[in-house]
């Protein structure tokens, strides 16, 4: 549906006027006379007219689309900066940051910062396990993408919805990983028993 309209579809004149988009003629009266006969020449409305556009629509538009793509690379330098105030570690896969603060647990890319004040172990490897759901699943790439789409067509209240519900998607997903996890290493266990 985004590039549907990039498109150019031609209906045949039989089937134009048919269904009705025939062009509208409209009569031309000329102003010589040749023998007190008025001459009526029928002449297409679409040949050599004109439109009109509205430029401030389009002015409307582009400066929705401005706004939007700044917003957008705001929040992207505005994260970079906050990850390069973190020590990472590479693991398999993605970088990690421990904090000794409260820093809310959070994925970026392949990029994990967990603030590790007031969870035990068995906490911190759950939400470890979320965050790389997030990070295996690249929900950040899925975001981005929704948030240039959003650039476009911001104007539209739906993409602001999916955008909401695409979220609100990515935290069942990383959940229901790591519940699978706890189930398989669960299996796992009573099967030595």
């Amino acid at each position: 549906s985004l590039v549907l309209p990039a498109f150019r579809f031609t209906v045949p004149s039989s089937v134009a006027e048919g269904l009705g988009m025939g062009g509208l003629m409209l009569p031309e009266v000329s102003s010589e006379t040749s023998g007190g006969v008025v001459e009526v020449v029928e002449v297409p409305v679409d040949e050599g007219v004109e439109r009109a556009e509205m430029p401030i629509w389009a002015f409307v538009y582009l400066g929705g689309v401005a706004v939007m793509v700044v917003v957008l690379g705001v929040r992207w330098v505005r994260m970079w900066l906050r990850l390069r105030k973190f020590v990472f570690e590479r693991r398999e896969g993605f970088r990690l940051a421990l904090t000794d603060d409260d820093t809310p647990a959070f994925s970026f890319i392949n990029y994990i910062v967990i603030g590790r004040r007031g969870y035990s172990e068995e906490e911190l490897r759950l939400i470890l396990a979320h965050e790389r759901a997030h990070v295996g699943q690249h929900h950040t790439a899925e975001m981005l993408f929704v948030q240039l789409v959003k650039c476009v067509l911001w104007f539209d209240p739906f993409v602001w919805l999916y955008e909401q519900e695409l979220r609100q998607v990515h935290e069942y997903l990383a959940d229901d990983a790591v519940l699978a996890c706890k189930t398989l290493s669960w299996r796992t266990i009573r099967g030595f028993f």
